[in-house]
């Protein structure tokens, strides 16, 4: 606080003047972190404060659009290049100020001793805390001398550093997953498993398989009627422990920073798969230069758990398609790479049967999900893979992190990749029961009325077969 004073950051006002004026008052906090490479201690303030009125500062002012890039694409991009650099801008929100109008909406009460009397000081920076802060301070308009700046940080191995919320480790350039699960003293309640797993922060989804467990479980906490600090069920207790217990040696997990092989013709391969409980997808990028060198990396997962309204493993396995269609539009978009071409896979023959006829011979939830499909992985080819062969198993029904730990499938997809494109697996899609397919057809003849054959519905052969049959005709 003495800085903030020394730099201008803020100004003292006496208190016969403090009451001239329409004010704020916000409440602050410190915030120590130990990890930080550079600014340990971080004064915060709580512009989310309710005041008598029933709003607060930050329910008063406009937020402004997101400057920033998704998180996901941010991560994408750091692994596309060779070399990465990270830099840390000081104080980043208090280089910007504010108009004098505006300084009597960011007052606060401080004293530096509790021998003195409180003071009003009056904030004269972009202030941690409140709405519109990230948004105020653009570096747009700078020049690039104002905001260069020289590293004087040397890393030693097995040192990491946290960068876009990801543990890297400069040295080995690998990136890396912490786990902060806090030890547990009694038995497990819903308050406290709930906050565990929020700690499981993933934003790539590197351990996709060990969080989804995590997803379920808080899922079937979510439909316990305990309250929040009694025991959960015996059954619960018991899966809580078991993965509980092996959230530590995920911290021995290593992925390589740089996916990429430079001057290579790059590939896009997606896996989808669903599992009564969750559903998957998955994203491979597969590099091949010059020389013939091949290299196969996961590039970013997605999960989800299943809806607890009951679906059939056809239309999850749907969702998930629709999941890896959505994964490769992000992915593509954020590596800012030419992509030779893009494969999607999945190893449920219905979904891979519905998206080879036009969406409107479906009925309407099949149908909306394929329009979606179609639109998104438009010129690119679905094909059949055998279960085991598809690692989007892994992230839909989950593994322990022993199993995960030395799951080669996992981080570098099936090895068939790595050979030549004739040599992967002939895609043979197996014949699928039409009672499964749940055509548009159904509606149609539980009517007592004929059905004119000549509807577009019935372009297909398969369903103008199943009219005849339904009607002899």
């Amino acid at each position: 606080m003495r800085e903030y004073l020394s730099l201008g950051h803020m100004r003292p006002i006496e208190a016969e003047y403090s009451g001239n004026s329409m004010a704020y008052y916000l409440p602050h906090h410190p915030v120590i972190k130990e990890a930080s490479t550079t600014t340990k201690l971080r004064v915060v303030f709580d512009g989310s404060a309710k005041t008598s009125t029933g709003y607060s500062r930050n329910d008063a002012l406009c937020v402004g659009p997101v400057v920033k890039n998704d998180l996901l694409k941010q991560i994408l991009r750091f692994r596309t290049y060779p070399i990465a650099l990270v830099s840390d801008i000081a104080k980043m929100y208090r280089q910007v100020a504010v108009q004098p109008d505006d300084m009597p909406m960011q007052r606060i009460f401080w004293r530096f001793s509790q021998n003195e009397p409180i003071r009003i000081y009056e904030l004269a920076t972009v202030t941690y805390g409140l709405a519109p802060s990230s948004f105020l301070a653009v570096l747009q308009g700078l020049d690039e001398t104002q905001i260069a700046t020289k590293s004087t940080v040397h890393f030693s191995p097995n040192e990491t550093i946290k960068t876009l919320g990801i543990c890297w480790e400069p040295e080995a350039d690998c990136l890396r997953f912490e786990s902060n699960a806090a030890s547990e003293v009694g038995p497990p309640t819903k308050r406290l498993i709930l906050s565990s797993i929020a700690r499981l922060y993933d934003p790539l989804g590197i351990i996709a398989p060990i969080v989804i467990r995590a997803k379920i479980l808080m899922q079937e906490l979510w439909q316990l009627s305990c309250e929040w600090d009694d025991p959960v069920p015996e059954p619960v207790q018991r899966k809580w422990k078991e993965l509980h217990a092996e959230l530590p040696e995920i911290s021995s997990y290593r992925v390589k920073r740089y996916a990429f092989l430079p001057h290579s013709a790059i590939q896009l391969h997606t896996f989808a798969d669903a599992s009564e409980m969750a559903y998957g997808a998955c994203s491979y990028v597969r590099c091949e230069d010059a020389e013939g060198n091949v290299q196969i990396r996961l590039l970013a997962p997605k999960s989800r758990v299943a809806p607890l309204k009951s679906l059939t493993v056809p239309r999850l396995e749907l969702c998930a398609a629709v999941l890896a269609s959505h994964l490769h539009a992000r992915v593509k978009d954020a590596i800012d790479a030419c992509v030779v071409k893009s494969y999607f896979w999945s190893d449920s023959a219905v979904t891979l049967h519905w998206l080879r006829s036009p969406p409107n011979v479906w009925q309407t939830y099949v149908a909306h999900r394929l329009a979606e499909i179609q639109h998104f992985t438009s010129g690119c080819r679905w094909s059949h893979i055998s279960g085991k062969e598809n690692p989007a198993d892994i992230v839909s029904r989950g593994l322990s992190v022993a199993d995960f730990l030395v799951n080669d499938l996992w981080k570098y997809g099936p090895a068939w990749l790595t050979y030549s494109e004739r040599d992967w697996p002939v895609s043979v899609l197996p014949t699928v029961p039409e009672n499964q397919l749940e055509c548009k057809v159904v509606s149609a003849i539980s009517t007592t009325l004929p059905v004119p054959l000549v509807h577009p519905w019935f372009a297909c052969d398969r369903l103008l077969h199943a009219v005849r049959r339904k009607y002899s005709c």
